[in-house]
């Protein structure tokens, strides 16, 4: 983007681009649903503020404090539904947590108060008491249906049900409204909190990489300076790390094989669970693996300090395998139940277009190892996958 352009025309490509108007439209959409999940939010206190005032109890029914239920107590909590008590428990501390079976025959948990995954809270309407059925199983489904039959003449009637019936997003009453306001709080205290993100700004973003840049003398003014002249010929996601690795002469003196295998650190992620990735190479590659992370490393301050997502750390995952590749092994010797061959494939094809790039920035001695290693990597299932034929005749099947 700096070479070849002003930085007027750099900044007035950026505005234009299709990718700029894609992050738009995901700024755009995130600020709908934050605004939405506000006026929610509001319309759920104020729902909450009214509940607050002292209800009045429906005729023949009386409001009572859960630690006064026993076992057949018919009640109407903040759902509308009648409900027989099933069984009353200390919690401790003086809590009482109620077990019923409504009129529908689903079993609630009624608390004085509290919201921990309690499905009712508050005071219940008394309105009457019944037998329990026998034998005493709550779980069969003939015991249920002998509740909802009992309770048929405490029954409410769905459009006849109170305020206290309101529901929130599928969850009932008031312990719905409740739950449902401290999930919308907490979304919304993490936007608030959430510091300016300049990769919703393809501009912003420029700007900062220009900063780092600038900040590892990668430029000079507007002009890529000699250490920056490779970034024209690298297409990577660590593309900086790349040319910083080539500045600092890491690869220099480096086999094929090994400038493979630390090629490979640039372009391999280890995905799914377990273990991250150790070194399993014997010397140079530890000591140019520790020399690689350190400067991963500094790369990622600056690029954290200009608000930006550092680069992956370099991952030394597949290093063993491109090596054992470019020097000649046997596709059965490098594959094993951790790396499948489409996977493997997938990566060696990584490292080998990387190798490329670096063949065609750096300096004699390297690129001409990085060229060796690219055409050593680039036989048998590989080239079987590209559409050519292998150089060496090699007998590898396909996949």
């Amino acid at each position: 983007m700096v070479e070849g352009r002003t930085r007027v025309q750099a900044v007035d490509l950026l505005a234009r681009s299709f990718a700029q108007f894609q992050m738009d439209r995901q700024m755009a959409t995130r600020l709908r649903r934050n605004s939405e999940k506000y006026n929610e939010a509001a319309l759920i206190r104020r729902r909450l503020d009214n509940e607050a005032r002292p209800p009045v109890a429906q005729a023949g029914g009386k409001l009572v404090s859960a630690a006064v239920l026993r076992p057949g107590d018919i009640v109407v909590p903040d759902d509308g539904l009648a409900h027989v008590v099933l069984s009353v428990a200390n919690r401790g501390g003086g809590r009482i947590r109620v077990r019923t079976l409504s009129q529908e025959g689903r079993a609630s948990v009624l608390s004085d108060g509290s919201i921990d995954g309690d499905d009712l809270v508050g005071d219940p309407e008394l309105v009457g008491q019944m037998e329990i059925p026998a034998p005493f199983v709550p779980d069969d489904r003939e015991f249920r249906r002998e509740v909802a039959r009992r309770l048929s003449d405490f029954a409410v009637d769905p459009s006849h049900r109170t305020a206290r019936a309101v529901a929130t997003n599928g969850a009932p009453g008031l312990a719905g409204d409740r739950k449902r306001l401290l999930r919308l709080e907490r979304d919304l205290a993490r936007e608030a909190d959430r510091p300016a993100d300049v990769e919703s700004d393809l501009t912003a973003r420029f700007d900062a990489a220009f900063d780092v840049l600038s900040a590892r003398k990668m430029v000079d003014g507007w002009s890529l300076t000699k250490r920056g002249q490779p970034l024209t010929q690298i297409h990577n996601e660590a593309d900086l790390l790349v040319a910083e690795v080539l500045d600092a002469g890491i690869l220099r003196g480096l086999s094929p094989s090994m400038t493979a295998a630390v090629v490979s650190c640039l372009t391999y992620r280890k995905r799914g669970p377990g273990a991250p990735s150790t070194v399993r190479l014997a010397a140079p590659f530890p000591d140019c693996f520790d020399r690689l992370t350190e400067l991963a490393g500094v790369v990622a301050a600056a690029e954290i300090a200009a608000g930006l997502k550092p680069a992956d750390l370099p991952d030394p995952g597949f290093a063993h395998c491109v090596h054992a590749w470019s020097g000649g092994a046997e596709l059965g010797d490098v594959l094993d139940d951790d790396l499948p061959a489409g996977e493997f494939v997938r990566n060696v094809r990584l490292v080998a277009d990387l190798l490329r790039q670096v063949a065609a920035t750096a300096g004699s001695e390297v690129a001409a190892a990085a060229l060796e290693a690219q055409e050593g990597i680039d036989r048998g299932v590989i080239a079987m996958s590209s559409g050519r034929v292998d150089s060496e005749g090699s007998s590898e099947p396909p996949i």
